[in-house]
């Protein structure tokens, strides 16, 4: 509670700075994944999108919040709410318009892709990250 407040408090005082927002996103996604009780892992999925929507609307065009609020918005899907997940997928495709290289975006619409059974955008995802990947053993 107390890292979740610091964080919270920097983000106040510096909303355009993404690193406290992505940190914030961060520890509330990690709160819930070790939650046991599914109503408050439910509630911290909220908060983490609550978070990420912040940090989308403080730099809308930056990369690591459209990923920050896709992946948020994913979490809360396999919480229980379904109607996220097409959401995720169209702030993920804004992500991949920001920086089609950012290894971490293209995993998570390629997870998206597979939760919503979406066979083509998973093929891209895939096939995007294995140029990644030669042009990273060039």
């Amino acid at each position: 509670e107390a890292a979740r407040a610091g964080y919270a408090a920097a983000v106040r005082l510096n909303p355009f700075e993404p690193r406290y927002g992505f940190w914030l996103v961060g520890l509330l996604r990690e709160a819930a994944r070790r939650e046991g009780d599914p109503a408050r892992r439910l509630a911290l999925s909220r908060d983490a999108v609550a978070a990420a929507r912040a940090m989308e609307r403080s730099g809308p065009g930056d990369v690591r919040a459209l990923h920050a609020l896709g992946g948020s918005l994913a979490a809360l899907a396999v919480e229980g709410v379904p109607e996220a997940l097409p959401e995720a997928a169209a702030v993920l495709e804004r992500g991949l318009r920001a920086d089609w290289s950012y290894r971490s975006l293209l995993e998570t619409r390629r997870t998206v892709a597979g939760l919503r059974g979406d066979r083509r955008v998973w093929a891209d995802s895939s096939a995007r990250l294995a140029r990644l990947d030669a042009l990273n053993n060039k």
